[in-house]
């Protein structure tokens, strides 16, 4: 698993849903103690929750900081256009309705504050499509997802169904426009909803083999399989962005498979048969650093 600085180190390439604040130590993940049982180590901190989404509330962060930190936590986040935060109290603080959550989220937090300097911010838990993909509290089981989210789910998918599918004719225009757009070009940016509409909500279906190919051949860069664990599989697609990796561009489904290695394995063989190299495995990136979401750089190979 990576260490918190590996994980802080990669912030600047996160798209925007996946930012922790510069200015917080984010831990992802608390271990279980080895009798399941809670010890408050001195001091335990009083701690609010935060929820963090991208626009279609497709995707959303569940955050904990001590209660002193908790408005510098919500500052943090309200100095993004492309992101919203609201204390997320109801469900997860008051300890009428559902201790366990609050006092591990506590003791987790006390352990962090002992092992770092400065302000300290945990992520509870993060949900994605409707479902949760990550849920970081070990003793306490996962609350179902809060109905906001899955009613977001269910109106974005009938919003954009009639958009998700790339006609494979389609397929060379889209990514000529692809790569315009990659480097900078304002006018083939906006072209891309033809093709690509509302990215961060929408993964189109198409020929991902003559899309790799033909992109391949096109040389585009800062291109990443995506492997999203969600409901028990792992969904795959190959995701392009910016060639500053700021922000998303496109996204084509490549399958949906029922073991990580066996997305892995699909993935990568789908993207080497069709003309692109594969960074190391070192370079490989666990955005969530726990395993739920793997980005693996591919790269177009030179065609001398």
């Amino acid at each position: 698993m990576p260490d918190v600085g590996t994980c802080m180190t990669r912030n600047a390439l996160r798209p925007a849903n996946r930012r922790m604040p510069d200015d917080f130590t984010a831990v992802h993940h608390i271990e279980p103690t080895p009798t399941g049982a809670t010890v408050y180590p001195p001091p335990a901190p009083n701690v609010r929750f935060a929820c963090v989404t991208d626009p279609t509330r497709r995707h959303a962060y569940f955050l904990a900081t001590a209660e002193e930190d908790f408005d510098r936590l919500v500052a943090a986040y309200q100095r993004e256009d492309d992101l919203t935060v609201t204390p997320f109290e109801t469900e997860f603080a008051d300890p009428t309705i559902d201790p366990t959550v609050y006092n591990e989220t506590r003791v987790w937090i006390s352990h962090a504050r002992q092992e770092n300097d400065g302000p300290v911010m945990v992520q509870v838990g993060s949900v994605e499509n409707g479902q949760w993909v990550n849920w970081n509290l070990p003793a306490v089981p996962r609350p179902p997802v809060p109905v906001l989210l899955r009613e977001s789910v269910t109106q974005a998918a009938t919003a954009t169904a009639p958009n998700d599918a790339l006609a494979p004719e389609r397929i060379a225009d889209a990514v000529a426009v692809l790569r315009k757009a990659q480097e900078g070009d304002q006018d083939a940016h906006q072209d891309l909803a033809a093709y690509f509409p509302e990215y961060e909500g929408l993964v189109m279906q198409t020929d991902h083999a003559r899309y790799l190919e033909l992109a391949a051949r096109a040389g585009l860069v800062a291109t990443h399989l995506l492997l999203l664990q969600s409901g028990g599989r792992w969904l795959a697609s190959v995701d392009t962005y910016t060639a500053d990796l700021g922000m998303p561009l496109a996204s084509v489904a490549l399958g949906d498979y029922a073991s990580r290695s066996e997305a892995v394995r699909e993935t990568v063989r789908a993207a080497t048969d069709n003309g692109w190299a594969l960074a190391p495995e070192h370079e490989w990136s666990d955005f969530d650093c726990g395993g739920g979401e793997i980005h693996i750089p591919i790269h177009a190979r030179p065609t001398h």
